[in-house]
């Protein structure tokens, strides 16, 4: 018994060292990071789900805000993220954390092939098998990322293991593992009920003295997982833009039928036609020729082989029906989709090839199929894993140029029409991603929300919101953080936000609040500042503000005056609680000496000639 398991245990540590090696292999093609909008849709909730214990998503469309209001859920099925979240409450909200539940359940899947190879037709097929699950390109592409396809190809492996064993030698468990993992499998993607269909199989094929058992265990586990877990999840979920749901709001049958047909014919010409594009065709050709091999398996082989044949043939083309009726797939998201249902049939053409006779060229056509998949998986995989490479770091370019514009003054909600990274990388902020097509929808996105900052890459469109903001059409009395655009970018924060807290009253009806202001200059730069005011009360006064330079021996180096925002909003107007951001237009002096200065800001009562109180608000190198 120890040598049977000490064997078993080899063999297994063969197979997780062969996954691990693929794994590493793909993994040198590049190093993985989130990139692309489901990858961080799903980062984000995961974060969330963590760190506030909510489904809503942080990534957001005006339309959806002012539609359905704010914040919302995420579109796609909140399972996987529930995965994700427990990676990230272990090891915190990093694309490290991101990626290990792919990782995982790559190698897991690995070990779950050759269990299920080895049962069905042999050891040898098992590696053979569990090696082509592993350079299969879209599971090698994919297990360096944090999308859900990998986690669910492991739970329908689980699923088809369970499955087998039901048929052997059933047991009451089989019945109850069964309804779990269909509800898993339903809380990560819509279409694993397909699976319902082998389980009642397995369960009407059923010894006579536990089938009535067998079926209720299996009905009150699936009702009451269905009813109490996945049905409430579920409708967490927002409909999104998906087909489906545009359909079924037609409200009218025959609009909607006709919709699902065209669906079908759709999905089916993009398989009917010969591929073109290179490397996602090519594998749409190799998915459907590992799905005309089942059709071989089904005739030629007997006893648990042609039960996984006939397993295999249902789930893959039923699953491909639903998605063709029910979705108009991108051809890559049909390709993802239809993973969960694709190791089955490695397994099978791996079985195969291992009847060929003579024995030599079966295990010769068993190391082509396998350094075809590696070619293919090396040479195809490499052009989508460079554009997600160089999509991340453009997009971690624009995250980090935001960040150092922005973080100082702490926003919850930014209006970025790009920006994705910014929600991942740096937490917690909310991204809205599009911008409003008119002012009239900027206002309306305002009474659903506080917008903290805006992002924007045109110079009119900022003095568009800045003039907007004076005259009252938008709300936040949004001003500039940067006169000229930072990487092609230009900032803008809401009135009441700042980078340094001062919160120090001047005279009996003013306080400032904070202010922004350069760490660093050389002289006759431009000096970037604004004083945030606050009025105590309703100001009588009519108030000069003064802002000066002191050296290191307190002596005024340069001195400004003049009224709040350019003499526009003199102080005598102001009321009680109102909140003024006060920008000043000022120039260091050429002549003045590199050194630390102190910056002062005064208030004058302009009637009496009178100090009313001062305060340093921070410190200004000059360089040379």
């Amino acid at each position: 018994m120890g040598s049977t398991w000490l064997a078993r245990l080899r063999e297994y540590g063969a197979v997780l060292l062969i996954c691990a090696l693929a794994l590493a292999v793909s993994y040198q093609l590049g190093s993985p990071r989130i990139s692309g909008s489901d990858e961080t849709y799903y980062a984000v909730v995961a974060r969330n789900l963590a760190e506030r214990g909510s489904l809503n998503t942080t990534l957001h469309l005006p339309s959806e805000i002012i539609q359905s209001g704010y914040p919302h859920r995420d579109t796609h099925m909140p399972g996987y993220m529930l995965i994700l979240a427990l990676s990230v409450a272990l090891f915190g909200p990093t694309d490290a954390a991101m990626m290990l539940p792919s990782q995982v359940a790559y190698l897991a899947s690995g070990l779950v092939v050759y269990w299920i190879a080895r049962k069905v037709f042999s050891r040898p097929v098992g590696y053979a098998s569990a090696a082509a699950f592993c350079l299969h390109p879209l599971i090698w592409f994919y297990a360096n990322t944090a999308m859900a396809e990998l986690s669910l190809v492991l739970i329908a492996l689980a699923f088809l293991a369970v499955w087998l064993d039901a048929l052997e030698r059933p047991r009451l468990r089989h019945s109850l593992g069964m309804a779990l993992l269909l509800a898993g499998g339903s809380l990560v993607r819509p279409t694993f009920p397909v699976f319902l269909v082998p389980a009642l199989v397995a369960l009407w094929r059923w010894p006579a003295a536990t089938r009535r058992r067998a079926w209720l265990w299996f009905a009150v586990a699936g009702a009451a997982l269905a009813l109490g877990v996945v049905v409430p999840l579920s409708q967490q979920r927002a409909q999104g833009t998906y087909k489906f749901y545009q359909l079924l709001n037609l409200a009218d049958w025959q609009a909607t039928a006709q919709g699902f047909v065209d669906n079908f014919v759709l999905q089916a010409s993009r398989h009917a036609g010969l591929p073109e594009d290179f490397p996602f065709d090519y594998v749409g050709l190799l998915q459907g020729v590992t799905l005309l091999v089942s059709a071989v398996a089904l005739v030629r082989l007997r006893g648990r082989a042609r039960a996984l044949a006939g397993y295999f043939l249902y789930t893959g083309a039923t699953t491909w029906l639903v998605l063709s009726v029910f979705y108009t797939n991108t051809g890559s998201r049909g390709l993802r989709s239809l993973l969960m249902v694709i190791p089955p049939g490695l397994i099978l053409l791996n079985g195969l090839l291992a009847r060929v006779r003579p024995r030599r060229l079966g295990r010769g056509l068993v190391w082509s199929q396998l350094l075809f998949l590696a070619a293919f998986g090396w040479l195809g995989m490499r052009g989508p894993i460079d554009e997600r490479l160089e999509f991340y770091q453009e997009e971690s370019r624009e995250a980090d140029v935001i960040a150092q514009n922005l973080n100082a003054y702490h926003p919850r909600v930014v209006l970025a029409y790009k920006a994705w990274l910014y929600a991942v990388r740096y937490f917690p902020v909310d991204v809205i991603r599009d911008f409003p097509d008119s002012l009239q929808i900027m206002r309306q996105l305002q009474e659903r929300l506080v917008i903290d900052a805006v992002v924007v890459d045109e110079r009119a469109q900022r003095d568009q919101l800045v003039e907007a903001a004076r005259l009252g059409r938008i709300l936040g009395e949004f001003r500039p953080v940067n006169q000229e655009p930072v990487k092609g970018y230009y900032f803008l924060v809401r009135g009441d936000a700042f980078e340094q807290p001062v919160n120090a009253d001047l005279g009996p009806e003013l306080t400032l609040l904070g202010v922004d202001q350069a760490d660093a200059l050389r002289a006759g730069q431009p000096l970037p500042l604004t004083l945030v005011w606050q009025a105590r009360t309703d100001v009588q006064a009519d108030y000069v503000i003064a802002v000066r330079l002191l050296d290191d021996q307190d002596h005024e180096a340069q001195y400004w005056l003049g009224r709040p925002v350019r003499s526009q909003s003199p102080t005598n107007q102001w009321r009680a609680g109102q909140v003024v951001a006060d920008s000043w237009d000022i120039r260091l002096d050429p002549a003045l000496s590199p050194g630390i200065y102190q910056v002062e800001v005064e208030v004058y009562d302009a009637a009496a000639a009178d100090s009313v109180g001062k305060t340093r608000v921070g410190a200004l190198r000059v360089q040379l």
